[in-house]
């Protein structure tokens, strides 16, 4: 427990204290300079930027976010990152205003005369994160023209429990001036325009109370509105709202009570004339989902950003996905709609199952009636909605090299991306594209079509075997061939199942011994050898009456065969001795 205890002390103790070079967390975190930046003076006044978060990030916070150490999520995470700090100083060096730098004693500041200066807009499009741009969007702190500040602020006490204290933010502008009060739990920029939320408890504190159901105590009407929304020169657009406020796009937002959307501009103004029971953001588009009661009964469409319907309320769900939507209609039948909106497999289509695969095609499956009762079968769709196969396979495989596996009454074939089939459906097995060509089966028997479709041998043998350009294949009847890859030609011959060489050449076997023959199956040694191994850099070894020695591409030895060992050098070419 003692240990334990321990641990808990130091994990929060290294999270809280600050150095000039960062703090040495339990993780042996490495230290890290800290940042700081100095604009130039406006109207005698100069805002420095003690850069905390950034050194949190040197310092390894965000790699602790993206894997985090025991069961953090990435929100959690990065809650150990801290908002940087601003001061404002005159041009004597006196400081004049502090917000949220709290080891001030402990950075050394430069002059205002000798400090190295930075614009604002320069400071503010520096890219945030470099290295983790997924996770950019997420923890970057852009304010528009200014400066996000905040400050600690502990509500009065209201009941026999003390209150926490938090942390309420504003704006700090270029001149250094407090252009949104820091009386904020959130303040949101996007589009020049800045949401806020602001704290009503610093402006409605109630009696303390105890705790006690039977306690009669007095409320305070609050007549402050908490949302409201400032434009890019920090001027109040819209002054308060109590209605809960969403970000839509640009001059866009919603109004959001418990069972009614309506839509306001930044001044107020009402847009759009339809009123929702809710929305939310979709997951992989930009779209909004919005709901409707029609008939006590919840339908769901799709709203874009600009307040059009691209789909009316008709869907009983409607589920994202990376690639588009998932939806059901009144009669629980199946559609999809791409990330526009638009609808691609119609219900009309009654698919009991549908897929969008990462070859950017559509798989299908529906009922069919056969002989023997309904077969659940797939159909295939490009990205359009255009159908190229009717549900009627057992399977149809990811696209690869431009063409894919069909399978139809266990026979296989394959088609193009235009649904073309290519290669007739009456084969037991089909392989993968290898070198043009694709290995198939029948009745039991091997041989290869090309990517077309055309046989290229016809599947009457028992083994195939290539080896770079060179295709050897033969059957059980003593019939045996090669076939010339670059030159299309096949040549027969008699020396049995070949080892096929990287030159092409081949060794044979006769009476346990073995020769060689060339790559139209012509003889190029008669079977003497008691061993050989296979041809590095055109170099084979070969043994005779115990001895080793080297042969070339053309049979001839170029290296007498007397030596007792081998070995292989660096590049890994035979040494004898």
């Amino acid at each position: 427990m003692k240990t334990l205890f321990y641990f808990i002390l130091l994990s929060f103790s290294g999270l809280t204290q600050e150095f000039p070079l960062g703090p040495k967390l339990l993780s042996d975190i490495h230290e890290a300079s800290l940042p700081v930046y100095y604009f130039p003076f406006y109207n005698d006044v100069q805002i420095i930027e003690v850069d905390y978060y950034s050194q949190s990030l040197n310092q390894g916070a965000l790699l602790d976010a993206v894997y985090p150490r025991g069961g953090s999520s990435f929100h959690d995470a990065m809650m150990i990152n801290r908002s940087n700090g601003y001061l404002i100083r005159n041009l004597t060096g006196e400081i004049t205003a502090n917000y949220g730098v709290t080891n001030l004693q402990e950075i050394e500041l430069t002059s205002p005369n000798s400090c190295k200066t930075i614009t604002h807009q320069e400071r503010l499009n520096f890219v945030r994160n470099q290295g983790f741009q997924p996770y950019e969007q997420e923890v970057k702190e852009l304010n528009g023209y200014g400066y996000r500040v905040s400050r600690l602020f502990k509500p009065e006490q209201r009941t026999e429990m003390p209150e926490m204290t938090i942390s309420l933010y504003g704006i700090l502008d270029t001149l250094g001036n407090i252009a949104i009060p820091m009386n904020h739990h959130t303040i949101d920029y996007a589009h020049g325009e800045y949401l806020v939320e602001r704290d009503l408890r610093l402006y409605n504190y109630s009696d303390i109370r105890p705790i006690s159901n039977e306690n009669i105590h007095k409320e305070r009407v609050n007549q402050l509105k908490p949302y409201a929304i400032y434009d890019s020169t920090f001027q109040l657009t819209m002054p308060g709202s109590r209605i809960h406020l969403k970000r839509i796009s640009k001059n866009r937002y919603a109004e959001i009570t418990l069972g009614t959307v309506s839509f306001i501009d930044r001044f107020g103004t009402p847009l759009h004339s339809n009123s929702y029971q809710s929305i939310r953001d979709t997951r992989y588009s930009d779209l909004i989902l919005y709901t409707e009661y029609k008939n006590d009964t919840l339908f769901q469409g799709l709203l874009s950003r600009q307040l059009k319907e691209l789909t009316p309320a008709i869907f009983s769900s409607i589920s994202s996905f990376k690639h588009g939507f998932i939806v059901r209609d009144r009669q629980q039948r199946n559609g999809y709609l791409n990330l526009q909106g638009r609808q691609i497999v119609p219900f009309e289509l009654e698919a009991e199952t549908i897929n969008y695969r990462r070859d950017s095609f559509i798989v299908f499956t529906k009922y069919v009636n056969e002989p023997n009762g309904k077969m659940l079968y797939s159909g295939l769709m490009n990205a359009t909605g255009q159908v190229l196969l009717p549900p009627q396979y057992s399977h149809i495989d990811i696209f690869s090299n431009e063409i894919a596996c069909i399978k139809k009454n266990n026979k296989w074939g394959f088609i193009n991306q235009s649904g073309e089939i290519l290669c007739p459906i009456v084969y037991n097995s089909i392989g993968r594209l290898h070198q043009n060509f694709i290995e198939v089966t029948k009745d039991n028997g091997r041989g290869l079509v090309d990517r077309s479709g055309k046989v290229i041998i016809e599947p009457n043998y028992t083994y195939i075997k290539w080896i770079d350009s060179m295709i050897h294949y033969g059957n059980d009847k003593d019939e045996h061939f090669i076939y010339n890859v670059g030159s299309g030609g096949k040549y027969k011959h008699h020396f049995g199942k070949l080892i096929p060489q990287s030159n092409g050449l081949s060794f044979y076997i006769k009476a346990g011994k073995y020769g060689l023959v060339d790559t139209k199956g012509k003889l190029v040694i008669p079977a003497k050898f008691e061993k050989i191994r296979a041809y590095r850099n055109n170099r084979a070894l070969v043994q005779l009456n115990g001895k080793f020695g080297l042969i070339n591409e053309h049979g001839k030895i170029v290296q007498a065969i007397k030596y007792t060992n081998y070995n292989y050098d660096d590049k890994g070419n035979y040494v004898l001795n």
